[in-house]
């Protein structure tokens, strides 16, 4: 079985179209996953706003090794 015969230019162009499709639709898909991806990121951070968070900003405090020998026998003692 044979192929038909083409010429080998427009072949090479007809593959070349092909890819460029290819790759179109790939980059408006990629685009979608990242707008969507960044659409739901800021609706999470909108939900989880400073007013849940504000506990964790109060503890990022330094401890002084005065503080942290009086825990650790706290500690030891509950063991």
């Amino acid at each position: 079985m044979q192929w038909p015969e083409r010429s080998r230019g427009s072949y090479l162009g007809d593959e070349y179209r092909e890819r460029m499709k290819v790759n179109a639709a790939v980059f408006v898909f990629l685009m979608f996953l990242i707008t969507s991806g960044l659409w739901i990121l800021d609706g999470l951070s909108e939900s989880f706003g400073p007013a849940r968070t504000s506990h964790q900003q109060t503890q990022d405090h330094d401890v002084d090794a005065g503080t942290m020998a009086r825990l650790a026998n706290e500690i030891r003692d509950l063991l």
